[in-house]
Order: C-alpha cells, then sequence, then structure tokens
C-alpha cells in the first residue's frame, strides 16, 4: 500500500507465511515461521507522469533477519518524488524446498500533494490513472507485460535521463540471496511475537527504512 501524512509519502509492503491445507470442505491455513532469511520483501515505488507510471524509488530486495512468520515494511520516502499520483508494486516471496515462491502486488493509486508547512494532505483534482499495463485485474503483476524502458523520477518528480528495464528488476530474488550479515544504513527493526487461534507463538517484525536508507534506485544526489 501506499499512504502519506505528516512526514510525507509512505510505501507499505506485507509479507507473511503461510501453510494451506485441504480440509473437506474447505481449505485451512496457519502461520508457518521461517528461518532468517527465508522471506523476501522489494517494495517499487511509482508516480504517474501523466501519461504513464515512472519509477521514483526500488528498495532491493531485503529478508527477515530473525525465525519468523511476518514481515511488514514501511519506507518513509518523505517527499519523494514530488506531488501527483502514487503507487507501490511490492515483491513478496517465501523460500520453500530450496525455491522461491511468491509474487508482485501492485497497491492501487494514492493522490499526493504534500503541504510542507502544514502536514496536510489535499483530495485529488483528477481521476486515477489506470494502474500500469503489466498489471494483471486482480493487483498481480503479468511478467509477460513488462516493459524493458521505464523513466526514472527524481524527488521533484521530473525525469531524470535515466531509464530502467523492468524485465530485470521485477523478478525473484536469486536462489542463493538472503543470508546478509548485517543490514544496511536507515533499517530499524522491531522484533515480536504473536499467538494464533491454536495457542502457537510466531515470530513477527516490523522493519522501517528511514530517509537514511539508499534502495537499489534511488535518485537521490
Amino acid at each position: 500500500m501506499v499512504d502519506h501524512g505528516s512526514k510525507g509519502v509512505n510505501s507499505k509492503v506485507y509479507n507473511l507465511s503461510l501453510t494451506w491445507s485441504w480440509l473437506p470442505p474447505m481449505y485451512c491455513s496457519w502461520l508457518y515461521d521461517r528461518p532468517a532469511g527465508w522471506l523476501a520483501t522489494d517494495i517499487q515505488h511509482f508516480r504517474w507522469n501523466g501519461s504513464s507510471w515512472a519509477l521514483c524509488r526500488d528498495s532491493g530486495w531485503l529478508y527477515n533477519r530473525s525465525q519468523s512468520a511476518s514481515n511488514s515494511w514501511s519506507w518513509e520516502l518523505g517527499l519523494a518524488c514530488g506531488n501527483g499520483w502514487h503507487g507501490t508494486n511490492g515483491g513478496v516471496y517465501v523460500k520453500k524446498d530450496g525455491q522461491w515462491k511468491g509474487g508482485w502486488v501492485w497497491s492501487g493509486a494514492e493522490y499526493v500533494i504534500y503541504n510542507t508547512i502544514a502536514g496536510t494532505r489535499s483530495s485529488a483534482t483528477e481521476p486515477a490513472p489506470p494502474p500500469p499495463a503489466w498489471i494483471n485485474a486482480d493487483g498481480t503483476t503479468d511478467a509477460t507485460k513488462l516493459p524493458e524502458k521505464v523513466d526514472v523520477v527524481g524527488t521533484d518528480g521530473m525525469p531524470t535521463g535515466v531509464t530502467v528495464n523492468l524485465k530485470e528488476l521485477v523478478t525473484a530474488p536469486a536462489l542463493d540471496s538472503g543470508n546478509t550479515p548485517t543490514d544496511p544504513a536507515g533499517v530499524v527493526r522491531k522484533y515480536s511475537t504473536t499467538t494464533d487461534e491454536n495457542g502457537q507463538t510466531h515470530g513477527v517484525e516490523d522493519v522501517t527504512l528511514t530517509d537514511a536508507y539508499r534502495g537499489r534506485i534511488d535518485p537521490r544526489p
């Protein structure tokens, strides 16, 4: 999801590990803890430029650092990309049987006009733009429609002259990834637990990417 308030724009992605079983006449699911490095999340933040969605930031792949069943990621983007329509494409994957399982989900569009003095938000003055052409009706990503050339915009929302190939960015993590020894600057983690309806305790990581975090795509000077 994408939202904004007194500190500017926030992009948020949730990664939940579940196991499913068929118990006639229905499917049932349970939280399922995964080791450190087995939950992977990537946040891509876009801005509508009037005719298409341009990329503003890409966090790159980030992973859980403790055994957990749930990861939430919130990227404090501040005044990133300028005013207008914003959206997030979130990549969420879980490692299972030595393979990454998951995909990418679109947030929908959020209209952002940030008043740097009052810290207020305004309503949209124009209709919401359509989702990116590579997004399916259910919000998932159609990899066959990913463009090879997408503009990157700066903090003012204007083109930087740089383009990226989304076919190379909107993928699963590398198979040998996930075992990073330390976090980069700007990553703040909060660890907790939750108890499910069966009395089982599961790990939870709530992670904030502050303004100090520099992602894979980050046009700031």
